[in-house]
């Protein structure tokens, strides 16, 4: 459409010669009759031509515009759309809470990053969302099904993602809790089995000493 009305306005401009020499036409055959029909048939003629500029060139700052809307939609949407295939496959790499303790907490560390950087994409998500939405009035039915569908799908992405982190964060959190409880156990244990140890050698040194019959 944008290619349209620029052939139009380069015909419009054109003409505008042609007009000019209408106009100095006019004035001489003023100068020669005296009919003061003429400049008015003129001035109707420019005066149409001025308005038919300026409606074409109304229409092509408006295509222009729809155009660079329609480029910071794409870019903003591939932007996301990337960030999120890459978040989801790290995510899918890092969610399992089986495993050894060192393991865990690796995983639910990555697991953490991956939130505080969905805070901070939070911004670049909306943005995508918001430049998708803009296109809807001046898109054609058929182009604005095609980005409901596609900020459709960028949206069930997004809550897909954004319910998995939520969930491997857990699970690691609660994975990591029960290691956690089981060293604890573990070492409170094993210091009772040591001091009963101890204890237990020191009465029978001192049962066996010489005297204590």
């Amino acid at each position: 459409q944008l290619d349209t009305f620029q052939n139009i306005a380069a015909d419009v401009q054109a003409h505008q010669p042609g007009l000019e020499r209408l106009t100095q036409q006019a004035n001489e055959i003023v100068e020669t009759s005296n009919d003061s029909r003429v400049p008015g048939y003129v001035q109707q003629l420019s005066a149409r031509y001025t308005a038919l500029k300026s409606s074409v060139d109304e229409l092509i700052e408006k295509q222009q515009q729809n155009v660079t809307d329609h480029e910071a939609y794409t870019a903003a949407h591939k932007q996301i759309n990337n960030w999120l295939e890459t978040a989801t496959e790290k995510l899918a790499s890092n969610s399992d809470p089986v495993g050894e303790k060192d393991d865990i907490e690796n995983r639910l560390e990555v697991i953490q990053d991956l939130m505080t950087l969905k805070d901070d994409t939070t911004a670049t998500f909306n943005v995508a969302v918001e430049a998708g939405e803009k296109l809807y009035p001046t898109t054609s039915t058929e182009g604005r099904e095609v980005i409901r569908q596609e900020l459709r799908s960028l949206r069930e992405k997004w809550e897909e993602f954004s319910d998995g982190l939520s969930d491997a964060n857990r699970r690691l959190s609660h994975a990591l809790t029960q290691w956690k409880s089981f060293d604890e156990s573990y070492e409170l244990l094993q210091q009772w089995m040591k001091d009963s140890e101890i204890g237990l050698t020191a009465h029978l040194e001192l049962k066996s000493a010489p005297g204590d019959k």
